[in-house]
């Protein structure tokens, strides 16, 4: 088990909640609100804050300290605040000799909640559920909570991705051409994020979303059509009919792609970006209309949007945030690696999901290093001589 101290910065109000985890449970510790009085100067509260958190972490003895990175605010001068609280947090982490994460909103939500644009109150509902709550906490430490719990989820990832040799290249069986390194977490989010920024957030979003969230092929996602997709508030399924050797199959779609989706769908059809309104509207299309939309109203290509993908990866390997080799098969290895940490073995499943039609063909997901082989022979106990 180990101890986590999650910090929801704030100039009047700073949350903080300390979970012990062991990557797939967790359980609270402690949770609260340091209040800082308006009728005090800025430099008494900065001083209250420091103090109190000082206390926690002497209280406590967090193993590791979790923080929300900075965001970029219309109001400068609450951004400059909020900034400052930031800096006594750190300070007080870095007195004690603790290792510090931080992560960006979006990172913190879609792992609690599963979608990186949630409001205050799912994250609420999550936290209560994910902790086992019998009551909602308040809104500035669940918040923390949250930074806490999704420290939890990102730190067991890179445990298990580093153990499945993600990082690496995947060595397929004989001369089979090896698969792309899959990304980690802030590596994914670093894509999306890069998305959000382009002239046409939503689609580009819900493009990589889609591959993500999928494991398909990129020809597969710039074939699909409205009908492919079915599409309620509560459920979603894509049936992907134009894979290898033309054999449909069907994907389930979750949280994240369906509400990705929505924010395309609305936008393109000018309604909102509700799932329900979204699905009311969605049995009324063609089905035979492509889904992409191009920039001139036609279907997005596959070059099209292979260019796209490019245009992201080098713009986040610009910031070194991507490596620059990362193609849009990386996103189906990603996929399928995140698949396998969470259902170890499940060969058979990733094999449907991904269209294969030989489980030999999945296998590259999991072959493992001459060194590998090596290390795990040498552990074998039947050494004969032994006494």
């Amino acid at each position: 088990m180990k101890r986590v101290l999650g910090i929801d910065c704030g100039s009047a109000a700073t949350g903080y909640g300390v979970i012990d985890t062991d990557g797939r449970a967790s359980r609270v510790v402690a949770c609260g609100v340091i209040l800082a009085s308006a009728r005090l100067s800025f430099a008494e509260r900065l001083k209250k804050i420091g103090g109190e958190l000082g206390q926690l972490i002497q209280t406590y003895s967090p193993d590791a300290v979790a923080i929300e990175e900075v965001f970029y605010s219309v109001n400068v001068k609450s951004a400059l605040k909020l900034g400052q609280v930031r800096g006594v947090a750190l300070l007080k982490a870095a007195e004690a000799a603790l290792p510090i994460h931080e992560y960006s909103p979006l990172e913190i939500k879609s792992s609690v909640v599963g979608y990186g644009r949630a409001e205050k109150h799912q994250v609420q509902q999550m936290v209560k559920i994910l902790l086992a709550l019998d009551y909602i906490p308040p809104e500035d430490a669940a918040d923390a909570l949250a930074v806490a719990l999704c420290h939890a989820h990102y730190s067991q990832t890179r445990e298990k991705l580093a153990k499945a040799g993600t990082g690496r290249t995947a060595r397929a069986p004989g001369n089979a051409k090896p698969a792309p390194p899959a990304l980690h977490p802030k590596q994914v989010n670093a894509l999306l994020r890069a998305a959000q920024q382009t002239r046409y957030p939503a689609r580009n979003t819900a493009i990589l979303q889609m591959m993500l969230q999928t494991g398909m092929r990129i020809g597969e996602c710039a074939a699909l059509l409205w009908g492919d997709i079915a599409l309620s508030e509560r459920k979603g399924i894509v049936t992907i009919r134009s894979g290898k050797g033309n054999q449909a199959r069907r994907v389930p779609l979750n949280q994240s792609i369906r509400q990705a989706l929505a924010d395309y769908v609305a936008l393109l059809l000018g309604r909102e970006n509700s799932l329900r309104a979204v699905a009311v509207v969605w049995e009324q299309q063609s089905p035979t209309a492509p889904l992409w939309q191009s920039e001139r109203g036609t279907r997005l290509s596959v070059r099209e949007m292979s260019r796209l993908i490019h245009q992201l990866v080098q713009t986040c390997a610009a910031r070194n945030l991507l490596p620059a080799e990362t193609t849009p098969h990386s996103l189906r290895h990603t996929f399928s690696t995140r698949y396998l940490v969470r259902h170890p073995g499940d060969l058979v499943g990733l094999a449907w999901l991904l269209g294969h039609s030989s489980v030999r063909t999945t296998q590259i997901y999991v072959q493992p290093t001459e060194e590998e082989m090596a290390e795990r022979v040498s552990q074998i106990d039947l050494n004969a001589y032994a006494d």
